[in-house]
């Protein structure tokens, strides 16, 4: 039967969106909801046609006795969840109450409720607010901290006054710090971090759990941190092709803007004392790093050895449009300049730089990773193109940019520069991906 009327109420209401042109046919379908029964659905019709008419006829009465039958079902069904101490689904009936009669307010009229509504709701709420906190308390208990956290947090929801939201956000940051320490025991330094930062996100600073928070977060980044050491970046095989420049560049981005501003958990190797200990030991002269990564480790007490090798780099241009220009050219066997054209080159010019790598565990010479890392990036570049000497042409100021190699120059500067800084710190964070990985 419940099932016969649900159909009927969308059969109405679907028979009304279709067809509905007036307010007129939209109060019909409202009145004919409220006979058969469906309030909530005929409180919503009435709404819609006070939207289209505050002074409609009927409308308000309609909507008051409409929503306030509809307001009695629910409170009904709460009050039968609540008998069974279902008080979260309590809790979320009576927020339909709440979610009509806002909507009826908005259009100026006011729906009925019983004279014990509030107290019944606050009594609802708080016991909801019980029930999760037990059922996250039961949790923690067993050491399910997500599902505990995860209690709270519906508890949260249901927690209308002050107190009780403090009283959450004390008991689910004391179940972040328990988790914290269960890492802790199980020498995952970097997730418990993560959980004493949660933890203090929610205790007070000055309380004792959230002093202890904050001790035991700064023993997680001591005991997890590593240390690595980056060499500095080797040219091999194609990566010669690069422009003069390119990997001094590359290796001072890296330098200076990423190897020394490591993430925490990660400490960088001083580069000086690393580049000294690699000159007296004479091998920061072989001709590649994975051989100095070979007799460096033991020569260097970091964890993690990291070599990063320019292996290749190219260029194509894309998007290639000439256009003719005409212009005049001197010739000394002729009295007169002769006419004739050139090309006028718009064009992208990509740039793609190859990185081998290879990171190291130095003591148990074990590869945490290794691989090919590649980025390309591209920018407009104009020039000229002419069939002969260019400089026996005459040319406007502006055409003459064209053929000025300093000009060409500065152009292709702007693409080297953008990928020397996309490369670096594109690379800086697959390396440090890498290490992170390694602190569990």
């Amino acid at each position: 039967m419940a099932n016969r009327r649900l159909i009927t109420a969308c059969m109405l209401l679907a028979t009304a969106l279709a067809a509905c042109t007036s307010t007129e046919e939209r109060y019909a379908t409202a009145e004919q909801l409220a006979d058969q029964g469906f309030y909530e659905d005929a409180a919503s019709e009435y709404i819609r046609v006070l939207n289209d008419d505050q002074s409609f006829p009927g409308a308000r009465d309609g909507l008051a006795r409409a929503g306030g039958m509809a307001v009695d079902e629910y409170v009904g069904y709460a009050r039968e969840s609540a008998d069974r101490e279902d008080y979260a689904e309590a809790s979320q009936t009576l927020d339909a109450v709440d979610r009509l009669r806002a909507r009826a307010r908005a259009v100026r009229v006011n729906i009925r409720v019983p004279e014990d509504y509030g107290t019944f709701r606050m009594s609802v709420d708080r016991s909801a607010v019980d029930e999760l906190r037990l059922l996250g308390d039961n949790q923690a208990a067993r050491g399910n901290y997500g599902l505990a956290i995860d209690s709270y947090e519906r508890a949260r929801r249901y927690a209308r006054e002050t107190e009780l939201q403090w009283d959450i956000d004390e008991v689910q940051g004391r179940t972040w710090a328990s988790w914290g320490e269960a890492d802790m025991d199980r020498g995952h330094y970097r997730s418990a971090a993560g959980r004493f930062d949660k933890a203090l996100g929610l205790l007070s600073e000055n309380s004792e759990d959230g002093q202890r928070a904050f001790e035991m977060r700064e023993e997680a980044f001591v005991l997890g941190t590593v240390s690595a050491a980056f060499l500095p970046v080797f040219v091999v095989e194609n990566g010669h092709n690069a422009p003069d420049g390119f990997a001094g560049d590359l290796e001072s981005a890296l330098l200076f803007d990423y190897w020394s501003h490591p993430p925490p958990f990660i400490e960088t190797v001083d580069p000086s004392d690393l580049r000294r200990i690699m000159r007296i030991a004479g091998i920061d002269a072989l001709p590649s790093g994975a051989l100095i990564l070979s007799e460096l480790g033991d020569l260097t007490d970091a964890d993690l050895i990291v070599v990063a090798e320019l292996a290749d780099f190219s260029e194509v241009e894309k998007n290639v449009r000439e256009t003719r220009q005409t212009a005049t050219l001197r010739d000394k066997r002729r009295p007169v300049d002769v006419d004739t054209a050139f090309a006028a080159v718009d064009a992208t010019l990509e740039m793609t730089a190859q990185i081998i790598y290879t990171v190291m565990n130095r003591a148990s010479r074990e590869l945490v990773d290794e691989g090919t890392f590649a980025w390309t990036v591209g920018g407009p570049v104009q020039y000229g193109s002419f069939n002969g000497n260019s400089t026996f042409l005459n040319l406007s100021p502006s055409q003459k940019a064209l053929f000025d190699p300093a000009t060409l120059r500065d152009q292709r500067r702007v693409i080297e520069r953008l990928l020397v800084d996309e490369l670096a710190a594109s690379f800086a964070d697959r390396v440090y991906g890498s290490i992170l990985r390694t602190i569990p």
